[in-house]
């Protein structure tokens, strides 16, 4: 019996229940999700959901497109660096990076049609699985930590330079009373060649002291 995997937040998680009983009754494969909340099929634990999602067979992305356009392509891309075959729907941030039938099945509308038939497909052929977790993986390697690093450089050097009497570049942070995080963002400008003003969005204490170490120009504006 084929495996297909769904994770995310619990509050997303009636985008896959909705389909479960295509998966499991009509189709029969079997649905197994990962999140937070007690309905789950598996908890979500930041050091096993890695490992259980590589025992998929197939993961599923459905996403709330329509209401919810502007998520990012992080799970796409992470379900592509495990090697699976992903089915998906149009989210705008997955349009570039989805080759139909080539790295992964993306939808047209979500329709329940759709996916029964993009599902269907799935189960009866082997060698496209194969082929699309061969491809996804090598689509993956384009949104490593590197890769998207060398790209945030080069967009901040491009309006470093395209500035015109600006010499410096705002950075603005916002954060929820995370030290550990703006520690490392403020490493990080710390160490970099461009010069930069920070101003830190943050309704915790001490984010003035922690400032204050790396002696680069700041504001606090608390929320």
């Amino acid at each position: 019996m084929l495996k297909v995997y769904w994770w995310g937040y619990g509050g997303g998680s009636w985008m896959a229940e909705k389909l479960r009983e295509m998966i499991e009754d009509d189709l029969g494969m079997k649905l197994i999700t990962i999140h937070e909340h007690p309905n789950a099929d598996i908890p979500w634990k930041l050091d096993t959901v890695y490992k259980h999602l590589s025992e998929a067979d197939i993961i599923i992305l459905p996403a709330n497109f329509r209401r919810q356009p502007c998520k990012s392509n992080n799970r796409l891309t992470q379900a592509m660096a495990l090697s699976k075959p992903v089915i998906c729907e149009p989210m705008p941030s997955y349009l570039p990076i989805v080759k139909n039938l080539e790295n992964a099945i993306i939808l047209k509308s979500g329709s329940d049609t759709e996916w029964r038939n993009a599902l269907k497909l799935l189960r009866d052929n082997e060698n496209l699985r194969v082929k699309l977790s061969k491809n996804a993986l090598e689509t993956s390697k384009s949104y490593t930590l590197d890769e998207i690093s060398k790209q945030w450089v080069s967009a901040l050097e491009v309006l470093s330079k395209s500035s015109n009497s600006k010499t410096d570049i705002d950075v603005i942070i916002p954060t929820k009373n995370n030290h550990t995080i703006l520690d490392e963002c403020l490493k990080s400008f710390k160490n970099s060649t461009l010069t930069e003003s920070i101003y830190i969005i943050d309704n915790g204490d001490g984010v003035e002291d922690l400032v204050k170490k790396y002696n680069v120009p700041y504001e606090v504006r608390e929320i």
